[in-house]
């Protein structure tokens, strides 16, 4: 966590959690989200390295904050993230949150994953759009 940290967030993770008032910067976002996951957050690695973070709130709540290291193997991350979800959708068969529309790499992984996008919100000034991540039918 610390290393990932050290390395800086991507810029528009910052803004998204900056923007969203709930935590003062991203540094507390960042370990906050980890602690309020009870054991549900796993660390991405890149050749070794900590890349970024996801996991899930007891509230359903998924997240997922990088490095921009994170985007650097995009076609790789697009690929095996559905088995991530596929994880946390064991444990919680729709996930939902807010995704800010300007961070337009995580608003296109979302949709890529099939995400369902609902009513926007206006938050810190930027537009906010809930979306659902739901388990599979086949389950």
């Amino acid at each position: 966590m610390d290393h990932i940290l050290s390395v800086g967030l991507r810029a528009a993770d910052v803004v998204e959690v900056t923007a969203s008032g709930i935590f003062p910067n991203a540094a507390v976002a960042f370990r906050a989200s980890v602690e309020l996951s009870k054991g549900v957050c796993f660390t991405i690695l890149i050749d070794g390295e900590p890349a970024g973070a996801f996991g899930a709130t007891p509230d359903a709540v998924p997240w997922l904050l990088g490095t921009d290291r994170l985007t650097s193997l995009p076609f790789q991350f697009v690929r095996e993230s559905p088995l991530w979800i596929s994880l946390l959708t064991s444990i919680y068969p729709t996930l939902s949150n807010l995704v800010h529309v300007g961070n337009t790499v995580s608003y296109d992984w979302l949709e890529a994953l099939g995400a369902t996008f609902h009513e926007d919100y206006q938050i810190g000034g930027l537009t906010f759009r809930r979306f659902e991540l739901c388990a599979s039918p086949s389950r």
